[in-house]
C-alpha cells in the first residue's frame, strides 16, 4: 500500500481527496485542482492546530513527499511549499524535504530562499555532489557569482571525473565574478580536452575583453560563435569588442548573424535593435523591439525601446495604445510614463501631458 493509502485513518478528508484528486486530474482538472486545494488547507490547519503529527514514531517514518509531489503534479505548488513548511518544523533535518522546498522556491521565483533551504541541504549533507551542483546553480541565478564560483570549485573537487557541464558553468562563475585568471585557466584546461569546444572558449574571449586585450578577444570569440553558435554571450562580446575596435558595421554584421542563430532570444533582439539605432536604421530595428518585447512582455525594456521607436517612425498613435496597456507599470518605471507624455506631446496635446 501506498503511504497516502497508510495516512487514510489519520486524515481520512484530506489525504484520500489529494489521491483522488490525481485520479480525475486528466479529466477534470479544475475540480481536482480545487479539490486537493481546499484538502491540502484543511490539512495544514490541521497540522499547525491540532497537532496531527506530533506522534514521533510517526513524524519520523512517514514520508510525505508523495503527497506534495501530487499537490505539484496538480500545478499546486504554493499550497505543497505551505504544507512542506508545516511539516519541516516537526522534522527540520529532513533534507529531501528542505531540497523538496528550495525547488518549489525556485520554481515559484523566489530564488533567495531557494538559495537558504539548498544551503541547508548542503551543510547537512556536504558531500553531495548533486547537491553542491544545486547551490552553485541558485548562486548563480541569484548573481552571487563569487559564491557560485567557490560551490562549483567544490564540485569539481569532489568529483572524481568532472564533467564537462561542471567545468564550464566552473569558468563562467569565474568570468561573472570578475576573476578573469581564473576563468582563463579553467577554459584552457577544457580546452586541453576539447580544442574545439565553444563555450571555453567564448570565456576566455569574454575575460580578454575584460581586460581590454581587444585583438586577442576578437580571434576567441569568433571561434566560440562558429563553434557554438548557440551561445549567447560570446555573440554579443564580438559585437562589443568590434564596436571598441571603430568597426560598427561589423559589429551590425554579427548581431544579424547572431539573432539568426538564436532568434528567440530578447537580449540578441534588443542589442540588435540598438545596434540598427544608432546608424539610423529604425524601420530595421523596430521589429526586433517589437517581438523581444512580445517574447518578454514583463521586461519593460523592450516595450521602452519598442515604443520610441514607433514614435520616431511617426506611428504615435500605436506607441500610445502600447504604453496605455502598460500603465500598471509607470509607477515602477517613470521612463513609460514620460515616453506616453512624449507621445502626447508630438500630437500637440501637452496639456494631456502634464498630469502625468
Amino acid at each position: 500500500a501506498s503511504i497516502l493509502d497508510q495516512m487514510d485513518d489519520r486524515n481520512p478528508s484530506a489525504l484520500v481527496a489529494i489521491k483522488r484528486a490525481v485520479l480525475v486530474y486528466e479529466k477534470q482538472p479544475r475540480l481536482a485542482r480545487d479539490l486537493a486545494r481546499q484538502a491540502s488547507l484543511a490539512f495544514l490547519d490541521q497540522i499547525r492546530t491540532e497537532g496531527v503529527l506530533n506522534d514521533s514514531e510517526f513524524v519520523y517514518s512517514w514520508n510525505p513527499l508523495e503527497m506534495l509531489q501530487s499537490l505539484v503534479t496538480l500545478g499546486l505548488l504554493e499550497e505543497a511549499l505551505n504544507l512542506a513548511q508545516a511539516i519541516l518544523e516537526t522534522r527540520p533535518t529532513d533534507v529531501e524535504l528542505m531540497s523538496f522546498s528550495a525547488n518549489l522556491f525556485e520554481r515559484l521565483g523566489n530564488i533567495n530562499q531557494a538559495v537558504n533551504y539548498q544551503y541547508a541541504v548542503v551543510a547537512l549533507t556536504p558531500n553531495t555532489i548533486e547537491r553542491r551542483r544545486s547551490l552553485a546553480q541558485l548562486w548563480g541565478k541569484s548573481a552571487n557569482w563569487y559564491q557560485a564560483y567557490n560551490e562549483w570549485k567544490k564540485v569539481i573537487e569532489l568529483s572524481t571525473a568532472p564533467v564537462v557541464m561542471d567545468k564550464q558553468a566552473y569558468a563562467q562563475a569565474a568570468l561573472e565574478a570578475g576573476l578573469f585568471t581564473e576563468a582563463m585557466d579553467i577554459s584552457n584546461h577544457i580546452l586541453q580536452d576539447d580544442p574545439n569546444n565553444g563555450a571555453a572558449l567564448g570565456v576566455i574571449g569574454q575575460s580578454l575583453l575584460k581586460q581590454d586585450d581587444i585583438g586577442q578577444a576578437v580571434g576567441y570569440l569568433i571561434r566560440a560563435t562558429l563553434l557554438s553558435p548557440d551561445i549567447l554571450p560570446p555573440w554579443l562580446a564580438l559585437a562589443e569588442a568590434q564596436k571598441a575596435a571603430g568597426e560598427p558595421q561589423r559589429a551590425l554584421d554579427t548581431l544579424r548573424k547572431a539573432v539568426t542563430a538564436l532568434p528567440e532570444a530578447p537580449e540578441a533582439l534588443l542589442a540588435l535593435g540598438k545596434a540598427c539605432n544608432e546608424v539610423g536604421l529604425l524601420a530595421e530595428g523596430l521589429p526586433h523591439f517589437k517581438k523581444a518585447h512580445n517574447l518578454s512582455p514583463e521586461d519593460p525594456a523592450p516595450a521602452l525601446l519598442y515604443s520610441q521607436t514607433l514614435r520616431r517612425l511617426g506611428h504615435i498613435t500605436e506607441s500610445k495604445l502600447l504604453l496605455e496597456g502598460l500603465r500598471s507599470k509607470w509607477k515602477n518605471n517613470p521612463e513609460l510614463a514620460y515616453e506616453y507624455a512624449q507621445g502626447l506631446i508630438d500630437e500637440n496635446n501637452a496639456e494631456a501631458a502634464l498630469p502625468i
